[in-house]
């Protein structure tokens, strides 16, 4: 089992974060905008606790936040 890089992991929750607060403030999804918020700081708890099962979690439910709002700024 390879060795979790902790500090890679929050990079990409930091940026996909982001992206996902400036989707949600171009469509006006003010409860995306929030929940992105909250998946943020349960990464950070995750990262803090080095709870790398949490960590990615996290990362991917942003990820298919992201994704449902580029589906919708599509449609």
């Amino acid at each position: 089992m390879s060795k979790t890089d902790y500090n890679t992991l929050m990079n990409e929750v930091i940026e996909v974060t982001r992206r996902t607060r400036k989707l949600s403030r171009t469509i006006g999804n003010e409860a995306a905008f929030k929940q992105a918020e909250e998946f943020e700081q349960s990464a950070g708890n995750a990262y803090r606790n080095r709870n790398a099962e949490l960590l990615e979690a996290t990362l991917l439910a942003l990820k298919e936040l992201e994704k449902a709002l580029q589906q919708q700024l599509t449609n």
